[in-house]
């Protein structure tokens, strides 16, 4: 028998070789049927949802998402989001696959639905992770889609990826669609999404230039392009379309409170302390903590949010009275200790403004009704009984904010 085996090895490993080979064809063939989805836009059009998909489309020959693999755009409409994403890869004769999917984008024709209902196609899809960053623009979310081509994203970098790095950068707050859906459920019904906004460069208008301006190839211009920081804050109550903040100010003052936010650059401008005058002062924060506490004070929510400064970096300081930039360093006590103050100061009076923004437009941003009911639902209920108006507790809230400094470098 084994005089047998030795005899006809040959044949058994062909036979082996050849059962392998046709799944690997199969493979091949399946591969070239699929389409990558990493992000979607939404808008509503004329009785329709216009779902408009960024997709990667593999070359022959190469794996999904490798090298050759390029990013496209393609768009259809229907009755329903599901449905349109359905078109899409009807459009493309291929499978579109959604596990890749990244981002989602509405547009501003979308703030007259109730977005988390709407949203509720991807929450019950199981290939679609729970990750994926919801962002909101104004203008359609075809056309801002089709402007991310102007930032260069590659399979490598993505538009969430960007998002990640601004929000750790107190440029940008992070939001997915499944926490939309779960904080428009919640006690406070509020959530906050960021826009996108892309910003290309500026056409020169002098015609003696134009010229050069035809000699510039497309690339160049758009490694211009770029992601607008602090854009429009949306505000969303019970996914609703609710107001906005648009100031500069009010929207930073939101990022700092942000809890997911660690580092970034607070810009002290037109200091003047001793002989130091109308300075700018750029202060590096390398390890923020934040955390947020409600406690009642004559029966009314108080509540506080502790900023931890762990480390920051105090870059040269620009005065109008030195000849060259100088250091916080070399600077004697009491201006170091005003330069702090003022750091505090600053950032208080940049959640206050953003607060009172808020309060405004009867937004509770710091959703400290939700904290307020989880951690202190009894008096928290005997406050809401209390009030003539219950949907506008958050005008008997107040906010204190304590900001603290450990190390400066």
């Amino acid at each position: 028998m084994r005089k047998l085996i030795k005899k006809y090895a040959w044949l058994f490993v062909l036979i082996f070789i050849l059962s392998l080979f046709p799944q690997s064809l199969s493979d091949q063939a399946r591969l070239s049927m699929r389409v990558i989805i990493t992000g979607i836009g939404i808008d509503y059009l004329d009785g329709q949802y216009q779902v408009t998909s960024q997709i990667v489309l593999p070359q022959n020959g190469t794996e999904s998402g490798g090298i050759s693999a390029h990013i496209s755009y393609v768009s259809a409409t229907a009755k329903t989001i599901a449905d349109g994403v359905q078109r899409v890869s009807y459009k493309l004769g291929k499978l579109a696959e959604l596990s890749h999917i990244e981002f989602i984008l509405v547009g501003e024709s979308m703030k007259e639905h109730n977005l988390a209902s709407s949203l509720d196609y991807f929450f019950r899809n199981f290939k679609i992770k729970k990750s994926v960053m919801l962002l909101a623009c104004p203008g359609e979310a075809k056309e801002t889609i089709f402007k991310t081509s102007e930032l260069e994203l590659g399979v490598a970098l993505s538009l969430q990826k960007i998002f990640l790095t601004n929000e750790n950068s107190l440029n940008a707050v992070e939001t997915s669609y499944v926490d939309f859906i779960s904080q428009s459920h919640s006690t406070s019904g509020c959530c906050v999404l960021d826009t996108l906004v892309i910003t290309s460069p500026e056409k020169q208008n002098s015609s003696s230039n134009s010229s050069q301006q035809e000699s510039q190839s497309q690339n160049q211009a758009s490694e211009s392009s770029e992601i607008k920081t602090k854009s429009p804050l949306y505000l969303y109550k019970n996914g609703l379309f609710h107001g906005s903040i648009t100031q500069r100010d009010e929207i930073f003052g939101y990022y700092l409170s942000s809890r997911d936010s660690k580092t970034g650059n607070i810009y002290i401008q037109d200091f003047s302390f001793g002989e130091i005058q109308s300075a700018n002062i750029n202060v590096r924060v390398d390890n923020m903590n934040k955390q947020h506490s409600i406690s009642f004070s004559n029966g009314k929510p108080v509540h506080t949010i502790n900023i931890n400064l762990k480390e920051i970096k105090i870059d040269e300081i620009a005065a109008k009275i030195y000849a060259s930039p100088t250091t916080y360093n070399l600077l004697d006590y009491s201006t170091q200790q005003a330069i702090l103050q003022r750091l505090k100061d600053d950032i208080k009076a940049y959640i206050n403004s953003t607060f009172v923004a808020s309060q405004n437009l009867n937004f509770d941003i710091f959703q400290t009704a939700d904290l307020a009911n989880k951690f202190d639902n009894k008096k928290w209920q005997t406050f809401i009984q209390n009030l003539p108006q219950k949907d506008q507790y958050i005008r008997d809230v107040s906010v204190v904010v304590n900001v603290s400094i450990d190390r400066i470098t």
